[in-house]
């Protein structure tokens, strides 16, 4: 809040003091406190109705005071609205005015990389939009495999991250992937019937009693008529690239 001594006012300061003062209907309270010897200048949103500071609302150009009617939080959440019932339209709206302004589009991606924390910030916009998940979920979930791939069981390098692997399908996440595993996984089209003959064709499958089990479950899980799904799917996706 924006407080002005009374005792070092200027003539400029006075001159703005009749000028807000004036300005009462156009929703500008100024309040004088003889207690605290200051002057406190609020605005009242056009929206919530909530008195706040002049710096909770956007700038405006040609309004009396230039600031916007509503408030911050009103503005977002009117803009949220409005984009959620036009989202089509406003993306297109965006990308028009990117491809006609890639200088300032680029000024402001440098702006926003040089301020402390905006690599997190956007990762965590990352997993929102892409996978539904925050960054605690994702510290969960990677506290729960021992900070390891969830299936070479091998940790990452210190400047890796472990990939996020989830049914294309779904879209529900199974857990948390080296680069290689995950690559793999995508190679062999996320078929468990083919990760089973790669296995057998490698060679004598171990004799390690948990590994036999999760096999004998992958084979009774895949049945011949999900084997035959799993080609079609695999032939739609040919179809589509």
């Amino acid at each position: 809040m924006r407080r002005i001594s009374c005792a070092h006012m200027s003539r400029r300061v006075v001159s703005s003091y009749v000028q807000i003062k004036f300005r009462e209907s156009a929703g500008i309270r100024l309040c004088y406190e003889r207690v605290f010897d200051t002057i406190h200048i609020m605005k009242r949103c056009s929206k919530c109705g909530v008195e706040q500071s002049p710096d909770q609302f956007y700038k405006a150009k040609g309004t009396r005071d230039g600031l916007r009617g509503d408030c911050k939080i009103c503005f977002s959440k009117r803009a949220r609205a409005n984009y959620l019932a036009n989202s089509e339209r406003e993306i297109a709206r965006v990308k028009q005015w990117q491809q006609a302004n890639p200088d300032r589009v680029r000024a402001a991606q440098r702006k926003r990389r040089s301020q402390p924390g905006s690599k997190l910030a956007d990762r965590a916009w990352h997993l929102k939009r892409k996978y539904g998940m925050t960054l605690k979920q994702y510290d969960d979930l990677l506290t729960a495999q021992e900070g390891r791939c969830a299936i070479c069981e091998e940790p990452p390098r210190a400047d890796v991250s472990l990939h996020i692997d989830h049914d294309h399908n779904t879209g529900v996440v199974r857990g948390l992937l080296c680069f290689r595993c995950n690559n793999a996984l995508g190679d062999f089209a996320d078929d468990g019937g083919r990760l089973i003959r790669a296995v057998h064709y490698l060679g004598p499958v171990p004799k390690d009693p948990e590994l036999i089990q999760r096999l004998d479950q992958l084979k009774t899980r895949f049945s011949p008529l999900e084997r035959h799904w799993s080609a079609v799917k695999q032939r739609d996706r040919s179809d589509t690239l």
